[in-house]
């Protein structure tokens, strides 16, 4: 447990001091493996394994994949038409800035933030919201999406743990998230004079379309016919590469020209970070950390109802992974709490399970918002847990209400 602390104080602590996220992140795998007393072949044995895992190598492949994306629809001017385009349909540009990571959440890929956070700076430039608020609304509004998303992982592994219908839990989540995206609203929004833009024409959904098709024949290729996510992301860029070619210059210059600008546009230390950050979390499930915790709460009969709160949270704090924290977290009280008292558990474990991954400074998302906006990671991370911890609180209220009802 010491070992834990001090490697999040330490990250938090190089990071204020401006050392690079990735060596943060390395200096705290490194007194994870010190105060375990993981001798040097098991830790580097444990690295190794770690990055080279299928899902580290494959998130390596696509933060670099979407960094050379982002810059080249930036070279090509599609990325700001895309933008002006998108105002035709969405004229408030608060609706455009939160419209983008929700959309984009629809993936459902892991450190998916970076795909959106491109595009909900460009989207709002101008409007008067600093970069930690842009890099707010890039993570708050992409992850709120979840609490009803019928394909999202954390609420398919809910359900098939409980045996009770993911729309039965999207249901008990549909007020919290419409209270909760007005809360986020009248908090992020408060005080911009925001100047509807554009006018809806037909006959420009065409080019809209046109601006969009690099993401659209990205997100048609991983989605509908399962194409492996890096390789569908190529193919975007090859078509990217043809977007709005110049008449004043030659094809085979504009494309050499544009070629270079995917090596140059890739982001190593954002990569760095997230093989980092999943080695890190793969040290410290090694440490036995999470199943303490669990264990010593179980063992001294603290309440369910603490625990529905306090364990969920920890461990998708520590993880950096809802998924994990439901997987370890639901199964301790589907075995002790009866039907139908365990569904309102369950909505509980899946909420504070939310708040605590949101909140981590290991998420995927937060970490590589903080690179895009030049955020330092401990200011983001800090302003997502007073909107966890609002979300906790909203949580434990429903489920005093739900359990009234039942």
């Amino acid at each position: 447990m010491l070992g834990l602390l001090l490697s999040l104080i330490l990250i938090n602590v190089m990071s204020h001091y401006g050392f690079k996220l990735y060596l943060s992140i390395l200096a705290g795998i490194i007194v994870v493996a010190a105060f375990n007393s993981f001798t040097i072949a098991k830790s580097f044995t444990l690295f190794f394994v770690s990055a080279t895992s299928p899902v580290t190598v494959t998130l390596a492949f696509i933060v670099i994949a979407m960094t050379a994306f982002g810059n080249i629809l930036r070279e090509t001017g599609g990325m700001k038409i895309m933008v002006e385009k998108l105002s035709l349909i969405v004229k408030d540009r608060r609706h455009q800035i939160v419209l983008l990571p929700a959309l984009i959440s629809l993936l459902a890929f892991p450190g998916g933030a970076v795909f959106s956070a491109p595009l909900v700076e460009e989207a709002g430039s101008g409007i008067g919201l600093d970069k930690t608020k842009l890099a707010l609304v890039n993570i708050m509004f992409r992850h709120l999406v979840y609490l009803i998303f019928p394909f999202y992982s954390g609420l398919i592994l809910l359900s098939e743990l409980s045996g009770i219908s993911v729309f039965y839990f999207i249901r008990l989540n549909l007020l919290l998230f419409i209270l909760f995206i007005g809360l986020m609203y009248i908090i992020l929004f408060r005080g911009l004079d925001i100047k509807k833009e554009g006018r809806f024409e037909v006959k420009e959904l065409p080019a809209l379309f046109w601006s969009l098709s690099p993401l659209l024949l990205t997100i048609i290729l991983a989605a509908i016919f399962n194409v492996y996510f890096p390789l569908a992301i190529l193919f975007g860029i090859s078509l990217a590469l043809f977007h709005y070619l110049p008449n004043d210059q030659p094809l085979g210059v504009t494309i050499k020209k544009r070629a270079s600008c995917l090596w140059y546009g890739i982001n190593w230390p954002m990569t760095l970070s997230i093989v980092f950050i999943l080695v890190l979390k793969d040290f410290l499930e090694a440490s036995g950390v999470i199943n303490n915790i669990s264990s010593i709460m179980v063992a001294r009969n603290v309440p369910w109802l603490v625990i529905a709160v306090v364990i969920p949270y920890l461990i998708g704090f520590i993880t950096g992974s809802q998924t994990a924290s439901v997987a370890m977290s639901a199964p301790l009280l589907l075995s002790a709490v009866p039907f139908p008292e365990i569904r309102s558990y369950l909505f509980l474990i899946f909420i504070t399970s939310l708040a605590g991954y949101l909140g981590s400074p290991l998420h995927l998302c937060a970490v590589a918002t903080a690179e895009h906006f030049g955020v330092p990671l401990q200011q983001l991370v800090r302003k997502v847990n007073y909107f966890s911890a609002l979300l906790v609180l909203a949580g434990i209220g429903f489920f005093f209400t739900f359990t009234l009802l039942s």
